[in-house]
């Protein structure tokens, strides 16, 4: 069963979720250059750009541009929830089926 599988979220939120599991687990301050990154989680390019850059937005992640450039995880990031991931890709989280 597949991460996507496990947790019944659409392939795209599966692979923000690896994304950010990834970037945790560096050691703080370790950054991670988009090709490499996007190597680790099997995400498209372009997805992983958008993905990335609502994450910086939101406070989760950093990003620095050159030669020692890269992606790094903030505090805030490592203690987000799926919930939170999610709501900052998707917007608010709504149910859609019966609960009762």
């Amino acid at each position: 069963m597949t991460l996507d599988q496990h947790i019944g979220v659409r392939i795209p939120g599966g692979q923000l979720v690896r994304a950010m599991v990834f970037l945790a687990g560096l050691p703080p301050g370790q950054r991670y250059c988009l090709s490499d990154l996007r190597r680790a989680v099997d995400a498209p390019p372009t997805f992983l750009s958008k993905v990335l850059q609502k994450l910086c937005g939101a406070g989760l992640i950093v990003s620095r541009r050159g030669r020692a450039g890269g992606f790094a995880i903030l505090p805030a990031g490592r203690r987000a929830t799926i919930a939170i991931l999610m709501e900052v890709i998707e917007g608010p989280l709504r149910l859609n089926t019966c609960v009762g």
